[in-house]
């Protein structure tokens, strides 16, 4: 038996770097033109907001940030990306955080805190088997200084480049609640899609964009005013030209009769708050130090402190839609089919592979929802690359043969002996 908590419940993939949307930069004193120290004796930074990726890998792979330098140069604003794993929820996760010089003391889903500790003394506060509500305020202490502490948002997507040569994980950062919401819409789309191929959602090349948008900020910490401006969010996006070539194998027909993808477990109902980057595994703190320099107000600059203008959008339950009566059981005219569709004669004579010197049967006498099933096999095959000609187009035919068929049966007869 493995030791408890150390079995392999993550990523089986070393972390190689970092992707992020911002940066610290110093903060000179005006007066002396010389970076500004903390009480501490320490050099001030500030995080800036950037309009493209910062993507840093670590020491030990030098050749493949040579290789990202090469292919994206300085500043990209789209990275060609893969899920590092096909369960989103082991790539995918976001939290309400917060920090005290780089050590976690508070973790909540949004309802109950998993993880809280005392800011001062470091004492455990609650664990997730003590059902401790979250403060709806958001505030978890005080820092020494009597300042409050809150949680904030914070997303973390792990993924893969495929093109850096390297069997490692990039970890993109994100404080967002814009991004957290779009990224987690974005994924479950995708899933689906990959989903009607057959296919899993680790296998789907990706594009991470930074796009300009116009988002609601707050004009300043802790007030309720808040100013139109453009920022630079996340997307992410399954490959256009990925999806232009599967399409091109797989007949149109194959995402007929397909179940419903799994949907992810309910997010998090995300709240306004002010974002900052946390601070990361390896101790880099994206936290504002001071919010006024020489008397000034200090905006944040990274286009993490993001707000909405309105609460969540929550959808009305659904209409019961009318149920389309069907068709006069009538003998099918080819003027009835759609034009996509393989004639009604031609798919009454497509048969299943034979198998040894049994012949396969034909698909007419197969039962719909084992037509489904074979619908998303054709789907892998088709997604599979080196397959031949031939195999290509016995794929499409059968799945031409099996949409025309489920269409048929849906539409203008019930079906018979439970098929």
């Amino acid at each position: 038996m493995p030791i408890k908590g150390l079995d392999l419940r993550g990523i089986p993939w070393p972390k190689v770097g970092d992707i992020r949307k911002g940066e610290l930069v110093p903060v000179i004193d005006k007066a002396t033109g010389e970076q500004k120290m903390n009480k501490w004796g320490k050099p001030t930074t500030m995080p800036v907001d950037l309009d493209y990726f910062k993507v840093v890998l670590d020491s030990a792979h030098p050749e493949a940030q040579d290789i990202f330098n090469q292919i994206y140069g300085d500043k990209p604003r789209t990275l060609r990306i893969v899920l590092a794993n096909d369960d989103i929820n082991r790539v995918w996760s976001y939290w309400y955080e917060a920090y005290i010089a780089s050590q976690m003391i508070a973790k909540s889903d949004g309802e109950i805190m998993y993880y809280w500790k005392d800011p001062t003394t470091y004492k455990m506060k609650a664990v997730l088997d003590d059902k401790v509500p979250m403060p709806a305020d958001l505030v978890v202490g005080k820092d020494k200084n009597g300042e409050e502490i809150k949680m904030k948002a914070t997303g973390r997507l792990n993924v893969v480049m495929p093109e850096l040569r390297v069997a490692g994980y990039l970890t993109l950062h994100t404080t967002s609640i814009i991004d957290i919401k779009a990224i987690t819409a974005h994924l479950v789309g995708v899933q689906e899609f990959a989903h009607k191929l057959g296919v899993g959602i680790g296998v789907v090349p990706l594009v991470l964009r930074r796009t300009e948008q116009m988002v609601s900020c707050p004009k300043a910490p802790n007030s309720g005013e808040k100013v139109r401006r453009l920022k630079w969010m996340l997307s992410i996006e399954a490959d256009p030209d990925w999806i232009a070539e599967m399409f091109k194998r797989t007949n149109k027909m194959a995402f007929l009769a397909v179940p419903a993808a799994p949907a992810l477990p309910a997010s998090v109902d995300l709240e306004d708050l002010e974002d900052t980057d946390a601070p990361d595994a390896y101790g880099n703190d994206f936290s504002l130090e001071a919010e006024t320099l020489d008397g000034e107000f200090v905006p944040d600059l990274d286009g993490e402190a993001l707000y909405e203008d309105e609460p969540p959008y929550i959808p009305p339950p659904p209409e019961e839609e009318e149920q389309p009566e069907l068709l006069p059981q009538v003998k099918l005219t080819e003027a009835d089919l759609p034009a996509n569709m393989l004639p009604i004669k031609l798919a009454k004579t497509v048969r299943e592979a034979d198998k040894g010197s049994k012949k396969g049967r034909l698909y007419w006498d197969v039962p719909t929802q084992e037509l489904s099933n074979k619908m998303i096999g054709i789907n892998r095959l088709l997604a599979k690359e080196g397959i031949t000609d031939a195999q290509i187009e016995d794929a499409e035919l059968k799945a031409g043969a099996i949409g025309t068929i489920i269409w048929y049966r849906e539409h203008v007869e019930l079906e018979k002996g439970g098929k």
